[in-house]
């Protein structure tokens, strides 16, 4: 189950014909989902993709965490034009990116055969070597927070929607990815 704190879903997306997001405030409000053996990756491949609506960069800012200690979360840096990755505690890829606000950003991470790829608007800004072994599946995942025992901590400023965690595929290893223009869709066998 997915307990949401301070959030509203508003309609609000970035795709033509419309879509709903989960609208977070930057203060106290984030998603919770419990603890699962899905979130232990391993090794092995994986994919997070999403769409961000940042109202306001000045502080590094958090999409989503795994536990409270970094095990696999994912930021924008304070200012907008970096992307962070950590992993087990450590930031292991942190590329450039455009930094937007008030615009429809979108993400992926792809991890295939032990490469990280990692994609801003279908467009790779960094790709490298990476086997973390990610086994955290006792904490909950957060979305639009750090740590969730003080979300006002590093929380989501302005609205994520389509978010997608795969399991043991990596979708993406190519030098430019289709951007999404419909909702995300489940995926068989993933």
């Amino acid at each position: 189950p997915t307990t949401t704190v301070n959030t509203s879903v508003v309609a609000q997306s970035p795709f033509a014909g419309g879509g709903n997001s989960y609208s977070l405030n930057g203060s106290s409000s984030y998603l919770s989902l419990a603890a699962d053996v899905s979130w232990a990756v391993g090794t092995g491949d994986f994919t997070i993709e999403f769409f961000i609506y940042q109202t306001n960069n000045g502080n590094e800012n958090f999409i989503f965490d795994l536990g409270t200690s970094d095990n696999l979360a994912v930021s924008i840096a304070s200012g907008g034009n970096k992307l962070n990755l950590y992993e087990n505690g450590s930031k292991i890829f942190n590329p450039s990116i455009t930094g937007s606000t008030n615009t429809w950003r979108y993400y992926a991470i792809s991890r295939k055969s032990s490469t990280m790829y990692i994609y801003e608007g279908g467009t790779l800004v960094v790709s490298g070597a990476n086997s973390t072994n990610i086994t955290d599946s006792t904490s909950n995942f957060y979305i639009g927070c750090e740590n969730p025992a003080t979300p006002t901590q590093d929380a989501w400023p302005g609205n994520i929607t389509n978010f997608r965690f795969i399991k043991g595929t990596g979708l993406y290893n190519t030098s430019t990815i289709a951007v999404p223009t419909k909702p995300l869709l489940n995926i068989p066998n993933t």
